[in-house]
């Protein structure tokens, strides 16, 4: 087969505008990061990066839920940990009414004490959080404990007895709190009963009394301190997810980096060597141009 000069001339402006195409197709990665931005840039990468994003999606989502649920879990803690505080606080005054003669007016002055701590208590444990408030069961929207005098130890739960939980990863929940009605009833001793009936013996000055209702308290306070250690055993699983989610989370982010962004230093590596291969072609296109004008001549 002949090859003719209009042959060579149009393999050369071939391979020039190819040069060109591909010079132009690395110096838009330089400058966009990205070597992968549409299907025709590379099917299979573009179809595993959307994947991967999609993964990724679903990472981030479970990190927010497990932020959104310790920010929870957080606050039932330390409610709860303020509870057995108040608890260990009352009694002491128990056991300073039962062990010493107080007189009608130290009497009076405990009980004012005590009355003041359950008011904390009731606090604490109708605080709230982001979510609404934390034990109210799942019932967050109303306040759970509030004071009626026809009402078991003169407080009423308007919360209910469902745990309320968060899935943290595919179907993977934590628990973040406790409901009202668990933490109230510590194996048929209501809490708030055995204060009023505390307070119902410093009004009647009844050592005796008081000295039978310690063993309670230490049945109270070990009930709220368990469901304490409970939250946060949950905590400790959420910090764990978290570390896991967040590991694989970087994981697919490096393999969808591998995929999608621009290595820089090897493209301005070919990006030179394309710049050369193009001038060299130029030098040679001009080259030939000159001698058929001088055969033309």
């Amino acid at each position: 087969m002949r090859i003719t000069q209009q042959m060579v001339f149009d393999g050369f402006l071939k391979n020039i505008n190819q040069n060109r195409l591909e010079m132009s197709r690395m110096q838009e990665q330089i400058a966009s990061g990205k070597k992968v931005t549409k299907t025709s840039d590379s099917p299979l990468s573009f179809k595993q990066a959307r994947l991967l994003e999609s993964q990724i999606r679903d990472k981030e989502f479970y990190q927010t839920q497990i932020n959104e649920a310790r920010s929870t879990a957080q606050v039932a803690q330390q409610s709860l940990d303020e509870v057995a505080d108040r608890l260990i606080e009352i009694k002491s005054i128990v056991t300073r009414g039962a062990n010493q003669a107080q007189g009608a007016g130290g009497y009076a002055v405990l009980a004012q004490e005590v009355e003041h701590l359950r008011d904390e208590l009731l606090h604490s444990l109708n605080v709230s959080s982001s979510s609404g408030y934390v034990f109210g069961g799942s019932n967050q929207d109303q306040i759970p404990y509030s004071t009626s005098p026809t009402a078991l130890g003169g407080v009423e739960y308007a919360g209910n007895q469902l745990q309320t939980s968060v899935e943290v990863e595919n179907n993977s929940y934590v628990q973040t709190t406790i409901p009202g009605s668990t933490l109230r009833d510590a194996d048929g001793l209501d809490l708030f009963e055995t204060i009023e009936n505390t307070l119902s013996a410093l009004h009647s000055e009844d050592a005796s009394s008081l000295s039978s209702q310690l063993e309670n308290y230490d049945t109270l306070i070990a009930h709220i301190s368990d469901q304490a250690a409970n939250v946060g055993f949950e905590l400790n699983k959420m910090d764990f997810l978290e570390e896991r989610q967040e590991m694989i989370t970087n994981t697919f982010k490096s393999e969808l980096s591998s995929l999608v962004d621009t290595d820089f230093a090897e493209t301005f590596s070919t990006l030179q060597r394309t710049e050369l291969a193009f001038q060299s072609a130029m030098t040679v296109h001009s080259q030939m141009m000159n001698q058929s004008l001088l055969e033309y001549l």
